[in-house]
């Protein structure tokens, strides 16, 4: 026989009811009026399911608790943010700004934001995985994307972003059409970063500050090209690439004096595949190389790059068993 008091029995009473009552909740989302209901109401580790449909937004959704946003992983197109007719300051579609908040199998489009220091996402705290980003302009030149922006701790996986444009053309750095990172510390695996385009700076990914270390991932078609702007990079500029792929991209330039490189610039590759990129210009000043600029290449292959200035593999970079073709 159990020797049970009235206090032990409460007790576990007790302890049965406030499990219940703190556990993990799930809420279903099918209206942007819902999703703001269940954002308000929901707490750390609770999460919103969206149903399939597009939801166009008036204002910027704040991620900011430790909440699961899911869409469709398996679909995210499925599942479309974008700005409605009535949104009124364009700077961004979502903020994601908690370090155990997630954004997971949505697609943010059709943005065209007139902000600095931001993009279509703009992320201090949290993760983004199974998303897409794409068709987004932005007409600021300075600090900003199109696409996505960091400020903080962030973790990229399985993201495909492309097509993003930053349509202003200054004398400004800082810009990255695809991807702007302002300071933090950033890790980017698994990702498509595809035909984004600059007019000053660079193409592709663009770092300012902080550790940015991108993995197994294309970095591809992405474009810089001005006659204002200053100009670093087709591809990529600053950070730390691992098993990825940097191919066709293209910086270009008529007039412009700082032209660097078509594919990498001030990067450190390790085991990546550098080829088919581009640097041209048609003016007095040269652009330094196709490939890569400055940084650091280990174990890497840089191949069939074209550079109309004075490398159109390499220059300036520190080789470590890595091959040069062209």
């Amino acid at each position: 026989m159990y020797n049970l008091s009235i206090k032990h029995v409460v007790a576990v009473v007790f302890t049965s009811f406030a499990s219940f009552l703190f556990a993990e909740q799930t809420y279903n989302a099918a209206t942007v009026e819902e999703l703001i209901s269940y954002l308000d109401s929901a707490a750390d580790g609770d999460t919103i399911q969206l149903a399939d449909n597009t939801y166009p937004l008036t204002a910027k959704l704040q991620l900011t608790k430790g909440v699961t946003l899911r869409g469709n992983d398996a679909n995210p197109e499925a599942v479309s943010f974008c700005p409605s007719d009535n949104m009124k300051t364009k700077t961004t579609l979502i903020n994601v700004g908690n370090a155990n908040a997630v954004l997971s199998g949505v697609t943010l489009e059709n943005l065209k934001s007139n902000s600095e220091k931001t993009g279509a996402i703009s992320i201090t705290a949290g993760t983004m995985t199974n998303c897409i980003v794409r068709n987004n302009t932005s007409a600021k030149g300075y600090n900003s994307t199109a696409g996505v922006y960091i400020n903080g701790t962030a973790l990229i996986t399985h993201c495909v972003i492309t097509n993003n444009t930053v349509t202003y053309s200054s004398h400004h750095l800082h810009v990255g059409g695809g991807v702007y990172m302002h300071n933090g510390i950033c890790d980017i695996k698994n990702c498509v970063i595809s035909k984004n385009k600059s007019y000053s700076d660079t193409g592709g990914i663009s770092l300012q500050a902080g550790t940015l270390t991108v993995s197994d991932s294309i970095i591809s078609g992405n474009v810089c090209n001005s006659n204002v702007g200053r100009l670093r990079a087709g591809g990529v500029c600053g950070g730390t690439y691992i098993r990825c792929e940097i191919s066709s991209n293209v910086l270009y330039s008529a007039t412009v004096k700082e032209v660097r490189a078509g594919g990498a610039v001030n990067a450190n590759l390790y085991d990546c595949l550098v080829y088919h990129n581009r640097a041209d210009s048609f003016g007095e000043y040269r652009p330094y190389s196709g490939g890569v600029y400055g940084g650091s290449a280990y174990r890497t292959t840089i191949t069939e790059n074209f550079g109309a200035g004075n490398g159109a593999g390499a220059y300036s970079v520190k080789l470590y068993s890595s091959i040069v073709i062209n």
